[in-house]
């Protein structure tokens, strides 16, 4: 299970039967499920996407890249390395593409100026994100995240962590085309540990093209 930048939910791998590994798996999920939290009172929503060919199931893994598509690999049903079992150990590797990044919706996204921004931030502070784009924005359908990549084994993701940043003002046409976001730091590291996080501006849904890293300070 993935967390998006937008705060949906991938489900990627998996296997049908209560048994993950032990050469007892059957029935990989071939199917990407997206889980869609709405916030419109329309209810939350499950949607099937197109399938892969490669199972995907215990000790597989994932990592998010700053462009928002997914990295993809292994799965290993198999007490060792087999290459003639019913699901072969898996060195193939994908890189997935969500809905999100649909060509339709490209005029959506938005560039992080990554030389106007701040990268270095404290608890409880307020600081600037410079962003881009060929759209005028709807501060409604704007949203600012922070995802902590996660250390991720056995298709487990340890320490997955996505948090949605406090939009404290907007500033329309600083230059052309270009707004100044500011931003509020989550107060205290129960909510974001101190370390490195990607920063996603999404736009109507949709992922700016390149996140940027920001390091929260102890």
């Amino acid at each position: 299970m993935v967390v998006l930048s937008t705060g949906d939910v991938l489900l990627v791998n998996g296997a049908k039967t209560g048994s993950a590994g032990w050469d007892d798996a059957r029935d990989p999920n071939l199917h990407p499920v997206l889980y869609k939290f709405q916030t419109d009172g329309t209810g939350s929503k499950f949607t099937v996407l197109n399938p892969s060919n490669i199972p995907r199931m215990y000790h597989s893994s994932f990592a998010v890249f700053p462009d928002a598509k997914i990295l993809i690999a292994g799965s290993n049903t198999n007490l060792g390395y087999l290459d003639d079992a019913l699901f072969p150990t898996e060195v193939r590797v994908e890189k997935f593409s969500p809905h999100y990044l649909d060509p339709n919706l490209g005029m959506f996204q938005q560039e992080i100026i990554v030389e106007k921004s701040n990268n270095q931030v404290k608890y409880g502070q307020k600081f600037t994100t410079q962003i881009r784009g060929n759209v005028e924005i709807d501060q409604q359908k704007l949203q600012v995240t922070i995802y902590s990549p996660p250390f991720v084994t056995h298709g487990v993701a340890m320490n997955q962590r996505l948090i949605q940043l406090g939009i404290v003002e907007f500033n329309k046409y600083v230059a052309l085309n270009t707004n100044n976001i500011v931003l509020q730091t989550p107060i205290n590291s129960n909510i974001a540990p101190p370390g490195y996080y990607m920063l996603f501006v999404n736009y109507n849904g949709v992922p700016c093209r390149r996140s940027m890293w920001v390091r929260i300070l102890p």
